[in-house]
C-alpha cells in the first residue's frame, strides 16, 4: 500500500534522504520546499517540487534542511500543527539496537552509531561518520561526512561537526560549537556559539 508522506527540503541534503527513504520504503512521497526558487523544478523520480502548505501536505513526513536553524524552526512549526516529522535510516548505516535516536533525524550510508549513543530531534548524521558508545548528539546538530566522535562525547544542540574532524574521547562540546573540517578537538569547548578549528583545535572566531 503506498501512504502518501511528505519530505520537505528539495536541495541536496534532500536528494541524500530521499534516495535512503525510497531504498527502506515503498510510499509516495510529496517533495516541497519554502524556496520560490525550486517551486516547480523537477526532483528525483521526475517530481515535481510543490510549495510548502501546512494545509496541503500529508500528515507524516521528514525536514530535509541541512541548515540546522533552520531544519529546527521547520521541526518545530510541523510538530505545532500536528504533523509527525520522523527519522531516516540508510539501509547501510550501521546502528546499534542499543542505540537511541529521537524523531526527525537522519543517518546516511556508511555511518556506524555505537551501543549507548544517544541522538537527538532533528539530527544529521551524515556519510561515514563515527559516533562510539555512549555519545551524546544534541538536537538539530549535524555530524559532516567522515566525522568521527570517540566514546562519551557529548555534542550540544546546533553544532556543527566538520568533515573528518576527531573529538576525543570523553570531549564535551557546548551548544552551537562549530568545529573546522579536519580538526582534532582535545579539550571540552565550554563556550556557546563560536568557531574551532585546526590539530589541535583552537577558539577562531564566534559564529
Amino acid at each position: 500500500m503506498h501512504i502518501k508522506k511528505f519530505l520537505l527540503g528539495a536541495g541536496g541534503h534532500g536528494k541524500v534522504v530521499y534516495s535512503s527513504w525510497k531504498e527502506i520504503e515503498n510510499t509516495t512521497i510529496m517533495i516541497c520546499d519554502n524556496s520560490p526558487d525550486k517551486i516547480q523544478e523537477f526532483f528525483l523520480d521526475g517530481k515535481i517540487i510543490q510549495p510548502f502548505d501546512l494545509d496541503l501536505i500529508p500528515n507524516c513526513g521528514h525536514v530535509a534542511i541541512g541548515n540546522n536553524n533552520s531544519r529546527r524552526q521547520m521541526y518545530e512549526l510541523l510538530y505545532k500543527n500536528g504533523k509527525e516529522v520522523i527519522s531516516i535510516f540508510d539501509q547501510n548505516a550501521n546502528i546499534s539496537k542499543f542505540c537511541k535516536i529521537d524523531s526527525g533525524s537522519f543517518v546516511a550510508a556508511g555511518s556506524t552509531l555505537s551501543s549507548c549513543a544517544t541522538v537527538g530531534k532533528g539530527v544529521i548524521i551524515n556519510h561515514n561518520v563515527v559516533v562510539d558508545h555512549d555519545c551524546k548528539v544534541g538536537d538539530y546538530s549535524h555530524i559532516a561526512p567522515g566525522a568521527i566522535l570517540g566514546g562519551e562525547v557529548r555534542i550540544g544542540k546546533e553544532c556543527i561537526i566538520g568533515s573528518g574532524a576527531v573529538i576525543l574521547p570523553g570531549i564535551q562540546i557546548s551548544d552551537g560549537v562549530l568545529v573546522g573540517s579536519g580538526s582534532v578537538v582535545t579539550k571540552d569547548i565550554n563556550k556557546k556559539n563560536i568557531v574551532v578549528f585546526g590539530a589541535p583545535a583552537k577558539t577562531r572566531g564566534v559564529r
